[in-house]
């Protein structure tokens, strides 16, 4: 070291200087290190919630209410088109295009079960993943029995209605709104208290600190989940036991 040097470092000003410089160095590099070690587990942690838990229940639930949403989106359209022919039936031909112009525009469900039903594993709880491809089967059904029962219901008006009285007619559209409202009910009343449960799964999952792949063992273990699965089990038994694989399919 030269003379120079030496001397700068053993000056008080210059040794001060020199202490803080290091120490700022020091205390960078350690919070740049602990920083980045956070990061890492921040990231960690968002990969194992996607996996796991958006990319699983949370599309479950956001593919039920596309179907469900579908199915209601074409149960009001059906109910407004022979309520207006209802209001018309002294002059049929006046609503023709209008209503076959409507069922023509009824949503089409089309979602089929995916990957993600089967991250429903998370709950250790097997009915609940049958159940949610049953009620979404379910869904795509009256979807399109709601368009197929309708759109013919309107061409058996149309092509018959010159030979009907008025009360005639008016008893015909009675009947076929009867028919899909049955339709709409027996799908519709069976599984809306499944989406709620579904809701109620995500909720209780978000209050829980899942910060690795091991905590996914947790999920199941915890006891407002275990009371809602209850809740599933009993309210659906019926349901339950005559799916794939239950001891009671088949009676």
């Amino acid at each position: 070291m030269s003379t120079s040097t030496a001397t700068f470092l053993t000056s008080e000003p210059a040794f001060t200087i020199f202490v803080v410089v290091i120490t700022a160095v020091i205390t960078g590099f350690v919070t740049y290190w602990f920083g980045f070690r956070q990061y890492l587990k921040e990231r960690r942690w968002e990969r194992v919630r996607k996996t796991y838990i958006e990319d699983g229940l949370g599309k479950v639930i956001d593919g039920t209410d596309q179907l469900s949403t579908a199915c209601y989106l074409n149960y009001g359209k059906s109910t407004l088109v022979f309520n207006l022919l209802e209001s018309t039936v002294e002059e049929p031909e006046k609503a023709k295009e209008t209503a076959k112009k409507i069922f023509s525009e009824m949503e089409r469900a089309n979602l089929a079960p995916n990957y993600g039903m089967l991250k429903l594993a998370i709950f250790n709880n097997q009915p609940i993943i049958l159940l949610v491809v049953q009620m979404w089967m379910e869904f795509q059904q009256l979807a399109e029995t709601i368009r197929h029962i309708g759109w013919q219901g309107i061409e058996d008006y149309f092509s018959g209605q010159q030979t009907r009285t008025e009360e005639e007619r008016r008893s015909f559209l009675s009947d076929q709104k009867k028919i899909i409202r049955e339709e709409w009910n027996k799908v519709i009343r069976k599984y809306e208290p499944l989406k709620g449960h579904l809701l109620r799964l995500q909720i209780e999952v978000d209050k829980m600190d899942i910060l690795r792949v091991e905590d996914i063992d947790k999920i199941a273990q915890q006891s407002e989940i275990k009371k809602i699965l209850a809740e599933i089990g009993t309210q659906y038994k019926s349901e339950i036991d005559k799916l794939p694989g239950s001891a009671n399919e088949g009676e």
